[in-house]
């Protein structure tokens, strides 16, 4: 089994950790973080709506994507 979860890890893990570390020390701390050139590109559209707007909008992907 750790050989399975190994195969699927990302190499760059330490941006996670960054961006969890910089989440947890600052003082005002962004609402969202994107982590990877992969979530960026996907993401850049919804990057500049207002937060609420980009939370329906996930979860109607996700509601549609459950059924």
């Amino acid at each position: 089994m750790i050989t399975r979860a190994s195969a699927i890890i990302s190499p760059k893990l330490h941006l996670v950790v960054d961006a969890y570390v910089l989440a947890l020390t600052s003082r005002f701390p962004p609402t969202r973080q994107l982590v990877g050139s992969d979530v960026r590109l996907f993401y850049r559209l919804l990057w500049n709506l207002p937060t609420p707007l980009t939370d329906w909008i996930l979860v109607k992907l996700l509601e549609s994507a459950a059924h």
